[in-house]
């Protein structure tokens, strides 16, 4: 099996802690992977783990700094779409013989018995010793240890030693916020006189690869919307390169339309979206989305997800539809600032329309 594993460094950090924050979603390891990606750490390394380029997960080895010759194999682990293909297995024995390389005479890993349960048969096939953990009370009697001799001797027990994972649950806290603030440094809004030529470059080099051609405006129209500034326009930029893009309208009666948002294909279905997109939504109050029409019911359906998707920011879907160009037809779901709007909510979007679109070229219904 043709697996690579790539270091972790400041030029993939964002990446990486994606995708260590979709397979562990409680605990985010971005502060040790932005310490590490900053700074000469020794053995200690976290790296992304590829398949045919494409990632698949991470893992790391992290020497322990009071037993002499253990290592541990640290935030190992795979997206849920590529488990159950031998992936798993061929990454942790290739972790621990990384370790064994390094001159570690002992492997250990730790778990949860509660949340990560599949993990277990694995690390019960590849491991050798299998102790449970009780150090810091009953709350944190679920995790359990595993190890492997890397010598000719036979592994010894941790002895249920306190591996401070009450601290660690509260560094994970502080993590993730750290993530997001991270996410938040790389989000530039375009400044309408200055960013001319950004938002082109994103109407004509990046949106034909995310929209087909009958959804997207006119680039003269779409940038004459810009420069009159009623379009906002985002961008999260990581290393010169766009990895998502978020364009609204917004009316004069304080509504706005979330016209366009996507994210870089490669960047897709490990929580990028949904990190920018909340940061992007604290600066407005009312916010309306089309959507292609869905059955609720129909929970596989791509545009039944993407509902879904919306819904965690606290979108609704109203019982409004709009019809443009008469032969489109979406749904619109909106974010409201309180419920003392909705019963004007129809006349509100139909405002918007009216200002975004010529008479002839919508129709609320």
């Amino acid at each position: 099996m043709n697996l690579k594993f790539v270091e972790i460094t400041k030029e993939n950090l964002l990446l990486a802690s994606l995708i260590q924050f979709k397979i562990f979603y409680l605990a985010s390891c971005f502060d040790d992977y932005e310490y590490c990606a900053l700074h000469d750490t020794g053995d200690r390394k976290y790296f992304l783990v590829y398949v045919d380029e494409k990632p698949i997960g991470v893992t790391g080895m992290s020497p322990d700094d009071k037993e002499k010759g253990m290592c541990w194999v640290t935030w190992f682990g795979l997206l849920p779409k590529q488990r159950g293909k031998g992936y798993g297995r061929s990454t942790l024995e290739q972790t621990i013989n990384m370790i064994k390389n390094k001159g570690y005479k002992t492997a250990r890993l730790y778990t949860s018995r509660i949340w990560n349960v599949n993990a277990q048969f694995l690390y019960k096939k590849v491991m050798e010793l299998e102790e449970p953990y009780n150090q810091e009370g009953e709350d944190f009697s679920h995790y359990v240890v595993f190890s492997k001799s890397l010598s000719d001797k036979p592994v010894l027990p941790i002895g249920n030693r306190n591996l401070h994972i009450q601290h660690s649950e509260k560094e994970d806290n502080l993590s993730i916020k750290h993530l997001k603030t991270y996410i938040k440094k790389h989000i530039i809004k375009l400044d309408n006189e200055k960013d001319d030529a950004l938002f082109k470059h994103l109407r004509s080099k990046i949106m034909p690869n995310d929209f087909p051609l009958y959804e997207m405006k006119s680039q003269r129209l779409m940038f004459s919307m810009f420069k009159q500034r009623k379009y906002d326009a985002y961008v999260l930029k990581e290393n010169d390169e766009i990895l998502a893009y978020a364009i609204l309208y917004n009316s004069k009666n304080g509504y706005s339309m979330l016209d366009y948002f996507a994210v870089k294909e490669d960047m897709r279905e490990i929580g990028l979206g949904s990190l920018f997109l909340e940061q992007i939504l604290k600066n407005y109050k009312n916010v309306v989305i089309e959507l292609d029409p869905f059955d609720i019911k129909d929970e596989n359906s791509i545009n039944t997800r993407r509902f879904k998707f919306y819904e965690k920011f606290s979108f609704r879907l109203t019982n409004l539809n709009v019809v443009l160009h008469k032969k489109y037809e979406y749904a619109l779901a909106a974010l409201t600032e309180n419920s003392k709007q909705e019963p004007n909510l129809k006349s509100q979007i139909e405002q918007l329309y009216q200002e975004a679109f010529k008479p002839n070229q919508f129709e609320i219904k």
